[in-house]
């Protein structure tokens, strides 16, 4: 399965910080041609958990998002704050964004 990062943007608004990743996949299917696509991943980082989100989501034939992963705050919202440094903020979620990436493509291509 081929994965192509079309766009990645970071920003921070008050005490939380938004990271989305577009990629363009190609889904395998069953004997038939690959689907192409495009995944989202998106992280937003807060420090109210139950605000706090990291999805990866595909897009359908009928132009709706299909969620593939969805972790919970507890996989990854630790790693995701390893100081108040803005860049470190930014870098430590692009790790947790290539793990969510990695496990959807993982899921689609099973």
């Amino acid at each position: 399965m081929s994965a192509n990062v079309v766009d990645t943007s970071f920003g921070r608004e008050h005490l939380a910080s938004r990271l989305t990743r577009t990629v363009r996949v190609e889904i395998p299917r069953d004997r038939q041609p690959s689907r192409l696509s495009i995944m989202q991943v998106q992280i937003i980082n807060t420090p109210i958990t139950k605000d706090a989100r990291a999805t990866a989501s595909v897009l359908s034939d009928h132009y709706e998002w299909t969620t593939i992963v969805d972790l919970t705050p507890q996989e990854w919202i630790r790693r995701a704050n390893p100081t108040t440094n803005p860049e470190d903020v930014e870098k430590a979620m692009g790790l947790v964004a290539d793990e969510l990436l990695s496990r959807a493509l993982n899921v689609l291509g099973s």
